[in-house]
């Protein structure tokens, strides 16, 4: 790298800081309540209870197992998760970004200090969005596992496609499968590529693979030997495959493009000769990832988590293209390509993360304090958000929706869902929660006056809707009664509580 990419590189650390410093205040507070699930695991690992949600039973509710042991040092240590996982997100977030206008200045072949600029459109464009900022805050792995995405793929793009002298690309890949496992779709892409091109032999992919294979089927048989499965359960409790889903999961990759509008620009990669062989390898590797988004039905959380993981890799790839573009001869390319990249950084600029985003998962948490000084300590929590409220309770949880339930997470799926919040939402077994749960919260049933009927909680995705109805049968058969729990001064939240025998 030269001097004029290196200092580039050095202004875009200090502009990013800048940046970072100036949202902490305002994303700060934004552990979402799938970040607490992995505090909970954690927790138990450290303590010697093992990587599960509930002590004594064996699943496997966490999907990415290097977040969950990074957390599990700081919860060995005595340091507040919710801290050291935003700490740990921060800094994978910043080093994403650094990354990112990295391998568009390696692949830009940026000399000149326009193409250097230019090189930085992609990494400016997550630098300056909120959306992605906010992830490094949520407790979740999403920063981490778009780092070791985008550090993965181009390991490698440059052994397999660019046939570079590249160290240790198959253990890159390794970490960023043990990150997230649907990695493997990208290996899938690049590999194709590689192997249509001729730039690797089928050989050269499994040498390059060995140590991933090698330690993965390792890991996979432990897995299985604790778990007694060798995918995580989460596998099971989101897996989808019909049109039902791809209808809604088509729209969520529509909605990803309008709120992502500079995402499209990447295909400029495959008309620009230095990068089409790179540009491809990518590019088929998205289409990849975003065929199985398109098979579950997207996702649930909000401002497109899913794509996260990826959207570095886009961003590299739009900067290479603009460093190629800039460095043309042609100066109304240059000129036109700074004033889209003006009104792109401009657009993704704006602020779209509203201050009080996931006030509910706070008020969770809240409540599972509260939970703890309001029951004994073996007192079973039906809980449809299993997170924030089982974290801060520490009392053994039903999953509702199957997380960390075997036995819910392997239901049937409902052809009754309609829209993209019953995305992950949609198994269920109400009877099988009844029986064995003292106290069900009732998902996001919270007020600041009393609850006098079940007809006052909103049924929501459908399998809670589901079990609303149930509960209504429950309360008039004299088995449960409805309980307002106030974690707050005057707030109020719902629950269906066992009645005494």
């Amino acid at each position: 790298m030269n001097a004029t990419s290196k200092l580039a590189l050095a202004c875009l650390a200090l502009a990013t800081a800048v940046v970072v410093a100036y949202r902490v205040p305002s994303l700060a507070d934004h552990i979402q309540d799938d970040g607490f699930i992995y505090f909970r695991i954690a927790e138990n690992a450290a303590r010697g209870l093992g990587p599960v949600f509930n002590p004594g039973e064996r699943v496997d509710a966490a999907t990415s197992p290097v977040w969950m042991w990074l957390l599990a040092v700081p919860a060995r240590l005595g340091v507040s998760l919710d801290v050291a996982a935003s700490l740990l997100g921060i800094v994978a977030a910043f080093a994403a970004i650094l990354l990112c206008a990295f391998w568009a200045l390696e692949l830009g072949a940026a000399a000149s200090a326009a193409a250097s600029a230019a090189a930085l459109l992609g990494a400016l464009l997550l630098a300056v969005d909120d959306r992605f900022l906010t992830y490094a805050f949520s407790g979740m792995e999403t920063p981490l596992c778009a780092l070791a995405w985008l550090w993965g793929v181009r390991a490698l793009v440059r052994a397999w496609i660019q046939r570079l002298p590249t160290r240790g690309a198959g253990w890159w890949a390794l970490l960023a499968a043990l990150v997230r496992p649907e990695f493997v779709l990208l290996v899938v892409g690049v590999g194709l590529v590689a192997m249509v091109r001729r730039s690797a032999r089928p050989v050269d992919l499994m040498r390059t693979l060995l140590p991933a294979l090698v330690v993965g089927v390792a890991y996979l048989a432990a897995h299985t030997a604790y778990f007694g499965s060798p995918v995580p359960n989460t596998w099971y409790a989101k897996k989808a495959s019909d049109w039902a889903h791809a209808r809604i999961g088509l729209s969520y990759v529509a909605g990803f493009v309008r709120g992502y509008p500079w995402v499209p620009l990447i295909l400029a990669a495959v008309f620009i000769r230095s990068l089409r062989a790179v540009g491809f390898a990518v590019l088929v590797a998205l289409l990849l990832f975003v065929a199985h988004v398109v098979r579950l039905g997207g996702d649930h959380f909000e401002f497109h988590r899913v794509f996260l993981h990826v959207l570095p890799l886009a961003a590299a790839l739009l900067g290479a293209s603009a460093a190629r573009v800039a460095a043309a001869p042609v100066v109304w390319r240059g000129v036109a390509l700074s004033a889209v990249g003006l009104a792109v950084v401009v657009h993704a600029g704006k602020p779209r993360v509203q201050p009080r985003a996931f006030e509910w998962v706070r008020h969770a948490a809240r409540l599972g304090a509260t939970l703890a000084q309001t029951y004994p300590a073996d007192t079973r929590l039906g809980l449809f958000a299993v997170g924030a409220t089982g974290y801060t309770s520490g009392l053994p949880v039903v999953d509702a929706l199957g997380i960390a339930d075997p036995y819910v997470a392997r239901r049937d799926l409902s052809h009754e869902h309609v829209c993209h919040l019953d995305i992950g939402h949609e198994r269920g077994d109400p009877q099988y929660v009844l029986e064995r749960a003292d106290v069900v919260v009732f998902f996001a049933a919270y007020a600041p006056v009393r609850f006098e009927s079940l007809d006052e909680i909103r049924d929501g995705f459908y399998s809670h809707k589901k079990f609303v109805a149930a509960a209504k049968e429950a309360v008039a058969n004299g088995a449960f009664v409805l309980r307002n729990i106030e974690f707050g001064p005057g707030a109020y939240w719902a629950v269906l509580e066992r009645r005494s025998s």
